[in-house]
């Protein structure tokens, strides 16, 4: 079996979310695979953590707030602070969270 060196956190924290910067070859689609396997495996904790980021970036990509409303109530409630706290600021604005949902523009343009 071949090895691969530990990434990087934010690379790490890219291949646990299923991002990639360009075309991989299988090896490196496996490698990834792997390693993502290995580390959910390892700590339960971040493969709770990487469910809940993906369930929340498919609810925002088909615009479903009833599955938000009940995403959120699953972040509030689960045993990881940093998401807890996370909800919380989703709730805090939750106005513009339900806008973003509904509507079909976008700040992304102007922000950052």
């Amino acid at each position: 079996m071949r090895t691969i060196s530990a990434p990087s956190a934010r690379r790490a924290c890219a291949w646990l979310l299923g991002w990639q910067e360009g075309p991989l070859t299988q090896t490196e689609r496996s490698d990834r695979k792997r390693f993502v396997e290995t580390l959910c495996r390892i700590e339960p904790t971040v493969a709770a953590a990487r469910e809940l980021a993906l369930q929340l970036f498919g609810l925002a990509r088909s615009r479903d707030l009833n599955g938000f409303d009940r995403w959120l109530f699953q972040a509030r409630t689960c045993p990881m602070p940093d998401l807890q706290r996370f909800a919380a600021g989703l709730e805090a604005d939750l106005s513009a969270v339900r806008a973003a949902f509904s509507s079909p523009w976008s700040s992304g343009q102007v922000e950052g």
